[in-house]
């Protein structure tokens, strides 16, 4: 069975759903509402979609579907009136069985690992029964995850019985001999298999002192024109932080339950069916059922066989030319008064949803400790984005995913960090070592970009892993890391257990954490002032 493209707004009393579904007999099309999960079925199509609060049979359910586009306009009453769905613009989440969605977690677990005190993801176990879903979503939302950015943590020794675990989460292994084939330029581990937390990094050390070059940083220091340039550009992010400051000062910031959960779709077009086209007629699955049960997968099958059994479905149906169409549908309403964090560059493209539907529904299995490492490892990979982004003022090349898994310590040495510190200046080091430009404002600008990124939130984050995850699934070498890291984070970034509240104070955290020359370990200031000597004595030689 394919699945759809879709997307999914809201009113104050419907949830409101396009899905894209060409070539299709609309007579055939089946949907049922059960709770907080929507199912639909026409063949070869099958979605099954679990949204944050429950939706209600009531007899104002609508359906339309236009026959030139192909696409089914849906609106489904939410059981209480004015309550905020929220994240519908993260479709990956939507995709999550009802249990998974509650714990955080993608697909599903071997065991429960319900620890007292402890905040964030628990491993969720696939049979785990709905009570015990529903008492992990009270428990975290009760309280934030406070971390401290700068306490240290040793690095563990991995487990000899289980092999060296590298990845996302350290959940990884047996991939040594296709990463170093495949990223030997790129990889700074020799012998992956054999390394430790410890021993990684201190081989990322001695690759980055043996790497960095004295002539490369002083000539970049003095001939700067083409940086100059370079710190002059403004990437789009920072005209939408600007303009979300400016409503918040305004004073025109929308409550706090919709702050940065927009609508994707302000306003549905509806083309309608001619009368030529003849009835079209959209049934909910009944309680004695009218599917074809062969034209359906057998895992499908079996849901929907539940669904008849139980006898929850409604029979309602809704024909051309009567269509029952809730007027918030139609295009010449007015759209919902935008927040203050209602931008465009926030909105998720077509190209970003259809790669959010089709990402895998892989298990992530999280301890609550492993969140701070996490976020660290996050804001490398977004640093390293961040350069490139800004190098090449806005434009990617073909050197875009050697570049950003370069300049990721987390992606070419397995790195993991403990505090905020560490993680900046193991970035600091890289880009001085390694890339076109070698220049230590243009470091600190990368910072800058970096910490605005993470102040516009969990989705800014989102678009850019997946701008990440496009480049390196379009190259030879890098599309391992996509497989090791970067697909994973996407998932893990719409799961509930991410916080826009830390990952915002993270945000200020970076811009207000001074990263100093010396801390890189090099004495960057000395070169900076023979450059300057060298320069003068030039300037005094040509004038002579």
């Amino acid at each position: 069975m394919l699945t759809p493209q879709f997307t999914a707004s809201q009113t104050d009393d419907a949830v409101l759903l396009t899905i894209k579904t060409p070539y299709v007999k609309a007579t055939d099309i089946e949907f049922f509402i059960q709770g907080p999960e929507f199912k639909l079925h026409i063949n070869p199509y099958f979605l099954r979609l679990t949204f944050p609060h429950e939706l209600i049979e009531n007899g104002k359910e609508t359906a339309k579907y236009d026959v030139g586009k192909g696409e089914i306009y849906l609106s489904l009453p939410k059981k209480e009136p004015g309550l905020h769905f929220e994240d519908l613009d993260l479709l990956s989440k939507l995709m999550m069985p009802k249990a998974h969605v509650a714990a955080g977690i993608v697909g599903g677990g071997s065991g429960v690992n319900k620890a007292a005190g402890l905040k964030g993801p628990l491993i969720e176990e696939m049979g785990g029964t709905e009570e015990d879903a529903e008492d992990m979503e009270q428990d975290g939302d009760e309280d934030e995850e406070d971390f401290d950015w700068e306490i240290p943590q040793e690095l563990p020794e991995p487990d000899l019985i289980s092999g060296v675990k590298y990845g996302f989460n350290n959940s990884y292994s047996g991939f040594s001999a296709h990463v170093s084939e495949l990223g030997r330029d790129i990889i700074d581990i020799a012998a992956i298999d054999q390394s430790t937390p410890v021993s990684r990094r201190a081989e990322r050390i001695q690759k980055e002192d043996e790497k960095f070059d004295e002539d490369y940083y002083m000539s970049d220091f003095m001939n700067d024109e083409d940086i100059k340039r370079i710190l002059k550009f403004k990437p789009e992010f920072w005209a939408s932080l600007k303009k979300i400051q400016q409503a918040r000062a305004a004073g025109t910031s929308s409550s706090a339950k919709a702050e940065g959960k927009k609508p994707l779709i302000m306003e549905v077009p509806v083309v309608e069916t001619k009368p030529d086209d003849g009835p079209q007629t959209m049934n909910m699955i009944s309680a004695s059922g009218n599917i074809d049960m062969e034209s359906v997968a057998k895992e499908h099958a079996e849901i929907l066989a539940e669904m008849i059994q139980n006898g929850s479905a409604s029979s309602a149906t809704v024909s051309e030319p009567t269509w029952k169409l809730d007027e918030s549908l139609l295009p010449n309403q007015p759209a919902p008064k935008p927040s203050a964090e209602d931008d465009d560059w926030l909105n998720f493209t077509a190209t970003e949803q259809q790669e959010m539907i089709s990402l895998p529904h892989r298990k992530l299995l999280i301890e609550p400790s492993s969140s701070k490492p996490l976020y660290l490892g996050l804001v490398d990979i977004i640093f390293a984005y961040c350069y490139d982004h800004r190098s090449m003022e806005g434009d990617t090349t073909v050197e875009s995913a050697w570049t950003i898994a370069k300049l990721s310590p987390t992606l070419s040495c397995f790195e993991t960090f403990s505090t905020l510190n560490e993680t900046l200046v193991a970035c600091t080091r890289r880009v001085l070592s390694y890339p076109l430009y070698r220049h230590w404002g243009l470091c600190m600008k990368v910072k800058d970009d970096v910490a605005i990124l993470f102040k516009l939130g969990k989705r800014a984050l989102l678009k850019v892993m997946l701008a990440v995850r496009r480049l390196m699934r379009g190259d030879d070498a890098c599309f391992v890391f996509d497989r090791l890291y970067i697909e994973d984070y996407c998932l893990w970034l719409q799961s509930d257990w991410v916080s826009d509240k830390v990952v915002k104070e993270l945000g200020s955290e970076i811009q207000h954490l001074a990263v100093t020359k010396e801390s890189i370990g090099w004495d960057l200031e000395a070169l900076e002032e023979l450059a300057k000597e060298i320069g003068n004595d030039e300037e005094e030689m040509m004038e002579g």
